[in-house]
């Protein structure tokens, strides 16, 4: 594997919507779950609780930074795993910034604000700067290198900061009116909710997305949303993130004197299918609600897009990065 496809694939990984965060208010307020019927089984509950616990949370969360970001990556090609260190902060409603950098890997910047986003990936004589506006992105206009099939908004997402969609109004397969909908089904073997719901990427892909709910209420370092899932149109798995580890920060008390509590991760796994390739993800030094959310200058200055000396960015809706030439 060269370096440039190892630092795509690291790229690919943070923006895909496998990643999975969970921030929430205390869980029984939002959606009584963990109800068993008479059988043992989960008894059944509407995709509605669900979405509201989703979109519950994001109401929550205006900002988080972790302080140290550890990733041991490994897969086909890499003789042995790669280490890199580094940075995370988002901040409502579509700002996102990681930096990492590694002896093997050189380093990356990803990032987002409300207009464009960014991928940089330098170190080792192979230097990629790629960004687009994500109208255009959202337009099918831009392309991620190599055609994923995934969207920058997804990062949000998964770190609990972006709502779903009350109804999933998704363009679908003409005549497969059912992927218009959530539905929820239930995993006896795993004691889970699945909610799932079809969707089309920017880049004409139809794929499935998929959330994992602990079907009892998360105590100790054990995280609600317990796994995320993408898959493609015939139900095989593109992409997961299984969430190890979640820390738990009490923010004070409802009005019937019961704590309301923020849960983030701090242990995620990332596995991606196609080339085989894994990432643990420790997120550590974590600020959640600070600085961010009410210093407009620090955002600005975090959020806006970087220079590199010496490189040139290329608008991927205006430059064909496989062919190298304007579109």
């Amino acid at each position: 594997m060269r370096l440039r496809d190892l630092r795509l694939l690291v790229a690919a990984a943070v923006l895909c919507p496998a990643v999975g965060c969970n921030w929430m208010r205390e869980w029984r307020e939002q959606m009584p779950i963990g109800r068993r019927l008479p059988t043992g089984k989960l008894e059944p509950e509407p995709a509605e609780k669900f979405v509201k616990f989703i979109n519950g949370r994001a109401e929550q969360l205006q900002s988080v930074e972790y302080g140290d970001v550890r990733m041991r990556v490994s897969g086909k090609g890499l003789p042995v795993p790669v280490n890199l260190d580094g940075n995370l902060a988002a901040a409502q409603p579509r700002s996102f910034r990681m930096t990492a950098q590694g002896r093997m890997a050189g380093s990356i910047d990803l990032g987002s604000n409300p207009e464009q986003f960014w991928v940089y990936t330098g170190g080792g004589g192979d230097t990629m700067y790629v960004y687009a506006a994500h109208s255009d992105f959202e337009t099918g206009k831009a392309q991620l290198p190599g055609n994923l099939p995934f969207e920058p908004d997804w990062v949000m997402q998964a770190l609990g900061m972006n709502r779903i969609p009350a109804a999933a109004n998704y363009e679908v397969p003409a005549g497969d009116r059912s992927a218009a909908k959530y539905d929820v089904r239930i995993d006896d073997r795993e004691q889970a909710y699945v909610l799932g719901w079809t969707a089309r990427a920017p880049n004409g892909v139809v794929v499935r997305k998929e959330i994992v709910f602990d079907g009892a209420p998360a105590t100790g370092k054990k995280s609600q949303v317990k796994r995320h899932v993408l898959r493609d149109a015939k139900n095989q798995p593109i992409a997961t993130a299984d969430i190890r580890a979640a820390e738990v920060l009490s923010y004070g008390q409802n009005d019937r004197g019961e704590s309301l509590v923020i849960q983030y991760p701090t242990h995620l796994t990332l596995k991606w299918e196609n080339p085989r390739f894994e990432m643990d993800l420790y997120l550590t030094k974590a600020t959640v609600n600070g600085g961010l959310a009410t210093d407009p200058a620090r955002r600005a200055a975090l959020f806006t897009r970087p220079t590199f000396p010496n490189t040139q960015a290329i608008d991927l809706a205006r430059f064909d990065l496989p062919t190298g030439r304007p579109r």
